[in-house]
């Protein structure tokens, strides 16, 4: 059996490696200081903001006494898409189609 070598192709060149660049540290800038004030800010917005929001609360307790909530044009709606999921997927697989 004979062998022969195909030297129509050139040998496979190798990407040279360079050394990652480092960058210079810069120097302490008015960004920094801007950026730490805004923290500070956002910080002291946090701590001010109550736990409970009373009128939220108060909210849902009204919506939990009214039986007319939610209004039935969305319990409509809601009854509409749940079967137009149910007709493309009789198995009662999730509708991936949007």
């Amino acid at each position: 059996m004979e062998i022969t070598p195909n030297s129509n192709f050139e040998p496979v060149a190798r990407k040279p490696v360079y050394p990652a660049r480092r960058r210079p540290p810069q120097a302490d800038t008015d960004t920094d200081t801007a950026a730490f004030s805004r923290a500070e800010t956002l910080k002291q917005t946090v701590q001010a903001t109550p736990l409970v929001r009373e009128d939220k609360v108060a909210r849902a307790r009204q919506h939990i006494g009214d039986v007319r909530y939610p209004p039935e044009e969305t319990i409509q709606r809601i009854a509409v898409l749940l079967a137009k999921n149910l007709e493309h997927n009789p198995n009662g697989a999730p509708n991936n189609e949007a």
